[in-house]
């Protein structure tokens, strides 16, 4: 307790008499103020860290013992500080070519992660080092306290383990020793025959598996290759043979853990539940056991296998191209289809056509991102404070109307603005007959010879009519979440607020937005996440199976396009898996943990 008070010491509290923005820069910098004091009075060894810490983020935290967090900052450092200068490089030495707008997107992306990372280290070590002045202990490696308190929790069940076995009879030695070999089997002589049943079920079962095919298993996955099996296969059941393996190798510490358990129960005379009570256990106080099973068994299949198959198949050559980017007759047969290490990340960023597609989509697919994120919530939040208000009439109407756009299937909707706006489409059309093609002609907007506005094939309408029919598509959501919310705000909290003469911005700003923004957060990161992988509203809008990354796609479109369309890129499409999954994870955890809804739950209730 008195660790967590001196550790709140180094936060600011924030003045209810100063602006939000005050105090936003008053935390920003406390950093800075603390560095002198927590320098001054660090030993020579830690000052010495601290200067390093300034050049190299993450050095310091690493040579105080916080191992893990200092490689993480330093390897975020690094690599965003080397991307930095690789795009500045590329870009004044020709090899690639960007739009202004593009080159400022990536660029001013990178050198805020690049600058994030520092100041989120010098934050780090400077607090740290303050908690070394005080003679407080840091939590120190993750890893190491891991493997150290495991290494005694091993020492200590063998201790105990020894310690039951010579206490024990001939019998229960000998159901010590079994469990060993032979799981479960022990336990059925001890009145826990589901327990034993399960086990040695499962042992059975696993040994029937390595014998059939899974010990072949293995072996495809670093050999890629089994007779009679596509390698893109063997990949798959390699992963699916790992996954088993481990699975089985922590039911047989559970079984000898159970065996010691009930002989150590049998010498204190305690018997075995017996059957019907084993199932009726399950059935109440460990029905958790029974409950996850079938949600475990999807997380393996649908998130970790794929996953992982999506990360390996990165380091191979399973695609239409080779590394050297030469075509592969069929890119699935075994004679083919091998490991090839970084071959692929150096195609993404060597190559300058890769590489200009993958900046000038990740640009956008960051303002597509925010855009459609933030214009849909405050769309929503207008919508719902209005419908919200006591003087509008019909509200059960207006809100049915909304409704009735997030019932219609979005399929469907998507193709109808996609024709709307067609080169002969229906605005077209309108805006010929009205006159306005021809003065557009007049003025030199467009060209004599189109009779229309090629919405869909300029990047900026497209782009722009993307992000208005997107707001159609999601504002109806926010609008119901929000007003759910809205609902949920205490009156008195206004009535209050009234009375001390604030205005209704001052309400809206102090009252409301927080409110709402506290519950609203973990929506706002699946929702930027999710469209940052938005395929539908991009495809069916301006998608074609060109197999080239076009002015609209992003990052999910792309990889879309290079793996089924086209020359079937495989191992490309799964590089830029990878670099959107480091977005996605990095930008939800950061965000997250910054929020008050991570770090003050108890706030609203």
């Amino acid at each position: 307790m008195e660790k967590e008070q001196s550790k709140k010491k180094f936060e600011l509290k924030e003045s209810p008499s100063r602006s939000s923005f005050y105090n936003f820069i008053a935390r920003f910098a406390l950093p800075f103020q603390r560095f002198k004091d927590s320098f001054l009075d660090a030993s020579l060894y830690r000052k010495i860290t601290q200067i390093l810490n300034l050049f190299l983020a993450g050095i310091g935290s690493i040579l105080i013992g916080e191992v893990e967090i200092g490689l993480g900052l330093f390897a975020a450092y690094g690599a965003l500080g080397f991307l930095f200068v690789y795009v500045i490089n590329q870009l004044a030495t020709g090899f690639i070519t960007l739009s202004v707008g593009d080159a400022i997107v990536v660029l001013v992306i990178v050198g805020f992660g690049f600058l994030a990372v520092w100041y989120a280290s010098f934050k780090k070590h400077t607090k740290d080092n303050l908690f070394k002045n005080r003679g407080e202990p840091l939590n120190g490696s993750f890893i190491a306290s891991f493997f150290i308190k495991l290494a005694k929790s091993i020492a200590g069940f063998i201790r105990d383990y020894n310690k039951l076995d010579k206490e024990s009879d001939a019998k229960h030695k000998i159901f010590l020793r079994v469990s060993w070999f032979v799981m479960g089997l022990p336990l059925f002589f001890m009145n826990r025959i589901l327990n034993g049943f399960v086990m040695l079920g499962l042992q059975l079962l696993y040994i029937f598996y390595m014998i059939y095919r899974g010990a072949s298993d293995l072996v495809g996955l670093f050999t890629l290759h089994q007779d009679g099996v596509f390698s893109n296969a063997t990949l798959v059941t390699g992963i699916i043979s790992v996954i088993i393996t481990i699975a089985f190798i922590a039911l047989y510490i559970i079984n000898i853990r159970t065996v010691y358990k009930a002989v150590d129960e049998e010498n204190r005379s305690i018997s075995g539940p017996g059957f019907k009570n084993e199932v009726k256990s399950l059935a109440n106080d460990k029905f958790y056991i029974s409950g996850l099973i079938v949600p475990v068994l999807g997380a393996l299949v649908f998130t970790i296998i794929p996953l992982t198959f999506m990360i390996l198949v990165a380091f191979t050559n399973y695609s239409g191209k080779s590394g050297t980017g030469g075509v592969i007759p069929n890119p699935i047969a075994d004679t083919y289809l091998g490991w090839t290490g970084f071959d692929t990340f150096k195609r993404l960023f060597a190559d300058p056509q890769n590489l200009r597609d993958m900046l000038t989509v990740f640009s956008w697919t960051m303002i597509w991102a925010i855009l459609a994120t933030f214009t849909c919530y405050f769309g929503g939040l207008l919508l719902a404070m209005l419908l919200n208000k006591k003087s509008i009439k019909g509200k059960v109407v207006y809100r049915s109307l909304l409704v009735i756009s997030m019932a219609l299937p979005q399929f469907v909707s998507l193709l109808v603005m996609k024709t709307l706006f067609a080169d002969n489409g229906a605005v077209n059309t309108m805006l010929y007959k009205w006159g306005i093609i021809q003065w557009m002609q007049q003025v030199g907007w467009i060209s004599d010879l189109d009779a229309f506005v090629k919405f869909w094939s300029t990047p900026a309408l497209a782009k722009t009519l993307i992000i208005i029919i997107n707001m159609w598509v999601g504002v109806p959501y926010y609008m119901l979440l929000l007003s759910g919310l809205l609902i949920n705000i205490p009156g008195s909290y206004y009535e209050a607020a009234r009375i001390e003469g604030a205005s209704k911005w001052k309400q809206f700003s102090k009252i409301t937005f927080p409110y709402i923004l506290h519950m609203t957060t973990p929506a706002l990161i699946t929702s930027f996440v999710s469209n940052i992988n938005n395929f539908n509203v991009i495809w069916f809008l301006t998608g074609n199976a060109d197999g080239v990354a076009d002015d609209t796609d992003i990052l999910i479109t792309w990889l879309y396009k290079i793996t089924m369309k086209g020359v079937n890129d495989y191992n490309l499409g799964a590089a830029i898996g990878i670099v959107m999954f480091i977005i996605s994870a990095s930008v939800s955890l950061i965000v997250y943990q910054r929020s008050s809804s991570y770090k003050d739950e108890e706030a609203f209730r």
